[in-house]
């Protein structure tokens, strides 16, 4: 993980535009501070990975925060989090 976390957050989206800001504002109002973010666009067609990226050069310096390549491929939600828990495992 990213700088000695001790949280890793994996978080995978779909066209999640309408619930993607709530989610990553409750993220930093969490009273753990030290959590590294794993996020994974799986084929949006919304404006998800340009928020994605948007929330990770605000918070980059505070906190780690990796956004995996677009696929543009929809691999569905099981497919999607285990893209997500390999990479994660990796970096243990």
């Amino acid at each position: 993980m990213g700088s000695g976390s001790s949280v890793g957050i994996l978080m995978s989206l779909y066209n999640g535009v309408p619930y993607l800001q709530q989610q990553l504002n409750s993220l930093l109002q969490q009273t753990c501070p030290d959590w590294t973010l794993y996020l994974r666009d799986d084929g949006s067609t919304d404006t998800s990975l340009t928020i994605m990226h948007q929330f990770a050069q605000q918070v980059g310096k505070e906190r780690y925060v990796e956004v995996m390549p677009r696929n543009s491929e929809h691999l569905g939600v099981t497919a999607s989090y285990a893209t997500l828990l390999a990479v994660y495992k990796s970096v243990l």
